[in-house]
């Protein structure tokens, strides 16, 4: 989405470069709060899951470049990064409704 906005493409190249930095510091948090929260026998099932969701993320990014793209160079790209702001809205709904505070919020304030 960020990068639909830019017009010159040391603006895109900036904003990518941010956005590597927080996804970098933020895709192992997943793991974390799975093995913070679930039990140990359901641990694994857990994480298996979150690195199913990565790869069908992928996947999902595939074929929106497969429709909005017509070759490397060529394409819709403004568009693509607007429709793929679609899942980020529904995850980011789902962890306010769904995701509380962690076990280890609760036993460090009592």
């Amino acid at each position: 989405m960020y990068g639909s906005f830019c017009d010159s493409y040391f603006e895109m190249l900036i904003l990518r470069l941010l956005f590597g930095i927080v996804y970098g510091a933020t895709y192992p948090l997943g793991y974390v709060i799975i093995s913070e929260v679930t039990e140990s026998k359901y641990r694994g099932r857990f994480a298996n899951a979150i690195s199913l969701i990565y790869i069908l993320g992928r996947i999902y990014l595939v074929c929106l470049c497969y429709l909005f793209l017509e070759n490397y160079k060529e394409g819709n790209w403004r568009g693509l990064l607007r429709v793929n702001i679609f899942p980020f809205v529904v995850a980011l709904l789902f962890s306010l409704i769904l995701v509380k505070e962690t076990i280890r919020y609760y036993l460090n304030n009592g």
